[in-house]
């Protein structure tokens, strides 16, 4: 999958792993952060809206059909949009 997942030897995604970078664990511009936007921006976002992680009812034992996660849509994924473009942009100066 060339990305981080929940935990060591998981298999599912989570979207707090958008918070690598921001916390200083890895820069943003690392192969392996790429890898884990991408697989992000493919598995969890639907319509826009980003959820919070791969639904598994044997992990988390909640059925599946959660809501989106908008600090993931609007916080995290906006943020690592800003810092993974290469440069920053005006619509982005406010939150980057």
């Amino acid at each position: 999958m060339n990305s981080f997942v929940q935990y060591y030897g998981g298999k599912h995604l989570d979207a707090s792993l958008l918070m690598m970078p921001l916390v200083g664990f890895l820069p943003a511009n690392d192969a392996r952060v790429a890898g884990t936007v991408k697989a992000i921006e493919t598995h969890l976002v639907d319509h826009g809206f980003v959820a919070r992680y791969t639904q598994d009812p044997a992990v988390d034992g909640m059925p599946h059909g959660e809501g989106m996660f908008l600090a993931c849509t609007f916080g995290w994924r906006t943020i690592m949009f800003c810092k993974t473009a290469g440069k920053m942009r005006s619509g982005c100066l406010s939150v980057c």
